[in-house]
């Protein structure tokens, strides 16, 4: 099974602001601390990172989920694997890009119950 593991540091001045695609959730790494991030697939891949202004995007690959560990404790877990076919090329021809940081969030609400998360299309 493909794995990658990595840390990311912070800078000591201010926070990390972390994207993760396809997964489209933040984390804020505090300033100074250092995250570790352990990826798995049954498919051979790796992260890929892309510098934006004001946070770095993290992109799974196809099969891939990823857990994000800070101080020794699971901070955040994405355990439904991204679509096998999945790499960084298509994510931006599947998906809008992600939202402008600082970009005030809606409220969240029940979805629709005819409405299916991206993962259930290719659930078999």
């Amino acid at each position: 099974m493909p794995k990658q593991s990595l840390a990311l540091t912070a800078p000591a001045d201010r926070a990390l602001q972390l994207w993760f695609e396809p997964w489209a959730e933040d984390f804020t790494v505090p300033a100074g601390a250092l995250v570790e991030l352990h990826a798995n697939s049954r498919v051979a891949g790796q992260l890929m990172f892309e510098e934006q202004e004001g946070r770095t995007v993290v992109y799974g690959w196809g099969g891939s989920t990823l857990r994000l560990m800070l101080d020794g404790r699971i901070v955040k877990s994405f355990d439904e694997p991204a679509p096998d076919f999945m790499d960084r090329e298509s994510f931006g021809l599947l998906f809008a890009p992600p939202p402008a940081y600082g970009a005030a969030r809606p409220s969240p609400t029940p979805a629709p119950a005819k409405l299916r998360r991206w993962w259930q299309f290719w659930a078999k």
